[in-house]
């Protein structure tokens, strides 16, 4: 038999009524943002049969999750998206069926964070005896090796020869037939801005290229920068990073829980004060960079007004007669301003009372809570604790095997202890606006801490207060002399460093002498009081112009502050000295 027409239309009919349709989303500038720009129309479409059905059905827009809209078309901002978000509607008819849905994830991307500014890298170089570094040296005079370390993060140049590589760069003659003296060849060495060697220099300093002249006959290098071949040794500076110039705080007070975003109005950046109306504080942030670019975060709720409890009552029964049936802690009352009593679970017992004056002989207490309190003297049980107000003196010692180990006295604005020090020694201690005073008494020995406005001084004995934090400099500027009779361009400088009784002395002097050996106490300058050395200080110098020792000289900075000076070599050379001493002054 044949299936009715009837059963068939009602099957479907039945299908009909809960049909999904083919449902898709269309958009008019995509779903793909940047650097919170920008915006989109999302389009609902339900399709049957290639036949837009959607006019038919009810459409709901949800964020994701969260009900946002009903209609066939939303407006979605950029704003309204934080990194990323999903949307969904659904299509239902009259009678709440689902009848389609689709979904779809708009995204927000920024640009990336700023790169980390360039490294610099040095190449170092050095000079030696042999391959292993024997007798380093920054000068190539003399020297058979040059050694190179390649790719460092910074100029200064190390002292280790394990962290260069090293390679021969003088010639030796061939032993062999009789016939010419081998002869010696140098490599040259000079640094420069260029490949073409501009701006030659024999410094590397704000150098980018070095330039090497192989199996040269004589050591004075030459100046014309065609006889190098010039390579790049250090890399070129990196760019400046972008950092955050400043974070600027938004709030908004609102009645709504949700769909507040940055377009909003009412945001300030004064905090807001929540209402019981207004329940619900939003926040977000405007960061800006120096590079002159700003981003915002996505507005969130950081604040919840709550509601105002009932007020409780004072949980004391004021009553004529005792509760019936009380609970352990209970209070009873019988009138206000009369006594406060507790049930303690047999009995009722005092648990407060107000009174004006009260006068006892002894007084017994757990706690004591009092606002002011006018007293003789105050002493603990076992007698470690003692405060006598009247004498403005409190006491307290420290008990060891029932032995007092040391006592600390506050009497006089001044603090005292007295007991055994670190070595176990019996001493006093005492500390008040005129320092720090510690005294040994097996031996008298004393010692001193002072505060001062600047500074701290300490005293040992009978020795003198030495600051323990000062600094200061000293720099005599250029001095004409020694023996400017005798060559005008002749001069001196002293600079000084001292940090508490520790001082750096550079003497810089380049002058001609009229003879060899000890001239005694130079006249044109000396040592300034507070720098001057405990006792003498006896410092050999170099005798030198352009890098080449020509003698070895000696400085005596006497305890006075005058200057002595030992000569070798009386030519008109530097002579510098860098050296540290002690000072009392």
């Amino acid at each position: 038999s044949e299936i009715s027409e009837d059963l068939l239309q009602k099957v479907e009919d039945l299908i009909n009524k809960t049909k999904i349709y083919t449902s898709g989303i269309s958009t008019d500038n995509g779903i793909v943002f940047k650097n919170n720009e920008g915006f989109t129309n999302l389009t609902a479409n339900v399709i049957d049969n290639g036949v837009d059905r959607t006019g038919n059905f009810t459409i709901r827009w949800f964020k994701d999750g969260n009900h946002i809209y009903a209609g066939r078309t939303i407006k979605v901002r950029a704003l309204d998206v934080e990194s990323k978000a999903v949307y969904k509607f659904e299509a239902r008819d009259t009678e709440g069926v689902l009848r389609g849905f689709e979904e779809v994830t708009v995204t927000d991307v920024s640009d990336g964070e700023p790169g980390k500014d360039g490294t610099t890298y040095y190449t170092w170089f050095k000079f030696a005896d042999d391959e292993y570094g024997n007798g380093m040296s920054s000068s190539p005079d003399g020297k058979e090796y040059l050694g190179i370390a390649y790719n460092k993060v910074t100029p200064v140049m190390s002292n280790n020869p394990e962290d260069y590589q090293w390679a021969r760069i003088t010639g030796e003659g061939v032993p062999g037939k009789p016939g010419d003296d081998g002869k010696t060849y140098y490599t040259w060495v000079r640094y420069a801005d260029d490949a073409s060697g501009n701006g030659m220099s024999d410094s590397p300093n704000g150098k980018y290229y070095i330039g090497f002249a192989y199996n040269k006959e004589v050591p004075t290098e030459s100046s014309n920068p065609t006889d190098y071949q010039w390579t790049k040794y250090k890399g070129d500076d990196g760019q400046d990073g972008v950092g955050i110039e400043s974070i600027t705080k938004y709030y908004l007070a609102s009645e709504k829980s949700t769909g507040i975003t940055i377009s909003s109005s009412g945001w300030s950046t004064t905090k807001q004060d929540m209402t019981d109306v207004k329940k619900y504080l939003w926040s977000y942030e405007v960061y800006a960079y120096t590079n002159g670019t700003s981003t915002k975060t996505t507005p969130i709720i950081i604040g919840v007004h709550g509601q105002n409890g009932a007020d409780g009552d004072s949980g004391i029964i004021v009553s004529p007669t005792p509760p019936e049936n009380p609970k352990v802690g209970q209070l009873w009352q019988t009138a206000s301003g009369e006594p406060i009593k507790r049930w303690d679970g047999s009995r009722w017992v005092l648990h407060y009372v107000s009174v004006e004056n009260l006068d006892v002989q002894t007084l017994s207490a757990i706690a004591v809570n009092a606002g002011e309190l006018t007293a003789g003297k105050i002493k603990s049980k076992n007698g470690i604790m003692l405060i006598d107000i009247d004498a403005g003196k409190i006491v307290s010692k420290l008990i060891d095997n029932g032995v007092v180990d040391s006592t600390m006295e506050l009497n006089s604005a001044s603090l005292a202890f007295s007991g055994k020090d670190s070595g176990g020694n019996p001493a006093n201690m005492t500390f008040s606006m005129q320092g720090l005073a510690y005294i040994n008494q097996n031996t008298g020995g004393r010692s001193k801490l002072v505060l001062s406005d600047g500074d701290i001084y300490a005293k040992n004995g009978n020795n003198p207060l030495i600051g323990l934090s000062s600094y200061k400099k000293y720099d005599s500027g250029i001095i004409k002399g020694p023996f400017i009779e005798l060559n005008s361009s002749n001069f001196m400088r002293i600079e000084l460093i001292r940090t508490a009784f520790v001082v750096t002395c550079t003497i810089t002097m380049q002058a001609q002498f009229p003879r060899k050996g000890r001239f005694e106490d130079i006249v044109e300058t000396r040592i300034p009081s507070g720098y001057r050395p405990a006792i003498d200080v006896l410092s050999s110098i170099s005798e030198v112009t352009n890098g080449q020792i020509f003698g070895t000289g000696r400085y005596v900075i006497k305890k006075d502050g005058l200057i002595t000076i030992d000569v070798e070599n009386n030519l008109y050379l530097e002579r510098t000295l860098t050296t540290t001493w002690i000072t009392e002054g």
